[in-house]
């Protein structure tokens, strides 16, 4: 029964997460805006009951302000009102400014609260920048970075003296870690159009090498599973054979039919001026016209290097060639 439950719960997971995050990407971004909203709504609430800051009802009016912003973004970004990125910006960037008029509020009313208070909503406008770094969220991050930090410089240096909620620790400590975050969202959006042109070049060449062959990609790896399996597998050749649609199985069969009739007219040939060679000379022998190398005609006719040696020495003696004379000059007379 809770096997059942936890199958169904991820089913429709899976289904809510390819309707509104079809992207690797996206799915990171969604995942990071849930987990920012119920931050959200299960924290900010404790304002109401005395576990968060100040019961002051300017200050409760104001987390009211900032629950209602994170109802707002997510039901537009449930009915398609907004995009993804465009939720999360909602949420964080509105947030951004939400914590920076607390804080301003805070600093020229520091009897309303005290450090452990300024301690916290600084914490929280740092959130915001974090979720956005965390996202991947492009240019964003710069412009909570410039919010925050005159609103931090602000908490520090516009209270008279002994009266500043933000001390000189909380202000290095902070405006420090908004600076470096700042600078890490910058170097991994730089990190990732890197790898989206990456893999935009990789796509566009896959596509002309699939254009070339005249074959789409199902077709492309069936032929590569066979290419390495052995010759005799006749497992993986029927494998293979079931993946491809009815034009492309013509067309193999066209291509299989020409390279035999190729093949036998070169064997003939052979044949017909060495008709002293064994049919497993004679198949040596057309290759080794055709320029392949000893590794080479073992692999075509699935033997191994030195039983080819073997037919090779066999064929020089039928011919009365001698170690210095070259085997494929020979043939080719």
């Amino acid at each position: 029964m809770t096997f059942n439950f936890f199958s169904i719960i991820r089913n429709r997971a899976d289904r809510f997460y390819q309707c509104f995050a079809p992207t690797r990407l996206d799915r990171i971004r969604l995942t990071v805006f849930i987990v920012s909203d119920m931050m959200v709504l299960c924290i900010m609430p404790l304002h109401f009951f005395g576990l968060l800051g100040m019961p002051l009802i300017y200050l409760q009016g104001i987390t009211l302000v900032f629950i209602l912003l994170s109802l707002v973004s997510t039901v537009l970004f449930l009915f398609k009102r907004l995009s993804l990125v465009g939720a999360i910006n909602l949420l964080c960037i509105g947030g951004q400014c939400i914590q920076t008029f607390r804080i301003v509020l805070l600093s020229l009313h520091p009897e309303w609260a005290n450090s452990d208070v300024m301690t916290e909503n600084l914490l929280i406008s740092f959130l915001t920048l974090f979720v956005l770094v965390i996202a991947v969220i492009p240019k964003s991050p710069i412009l909570v970075t410039a919010l925050e930090l005159p609103t931090i410089a602000f908490a520090h240096f516009a209270p008279p003296s002994g009266q500043t909620l933000c001390n000189s620790h909380l202000f290095l400590i902070f405006s420090s870690i908004q600076v470096f975050c700042c600078l890490m969202a910058v170097v991994s959006q730089y990190a990732l159009s890197r790898l989206q042109q990456e893999r935009n070049e990789y796509k566009d060449t896959q596509g002309d090498l699939l254009k070339a062959f005249g074959v789409d990609k199902q077709e492309l790896v069936a032929f590569l599973q066979v290419w390495k399996s052995s010759p005799n597998n006749q497992t993986e050749w029927k494998r293979f054979l079931s993946r491809l649609d009815a034009k492309a199985q013509s067309r193999i069969v066209m291509a299989a039919r020409m390279l035999e009739k190729e093949e036998k007219a070169n064997v003939g040939s052979v044949s017909a001026r060495f008709p002293m060679l064994t049919p497993t000379e004679v198949k040596v022998a057309c290759l080794v016209i055709d320029g392949k190398t000893k590794r080479e005609i073992a692999g075509i006719l699935n033997k191994t290097e030195s039983n080819i040696g073997t037919v090779r020495i066999n064929i020089r003696r039928k011919l009365g060639l001698s170690a210095s004379d070259d085997l494929r000059e020979e043939l080719r007379k």
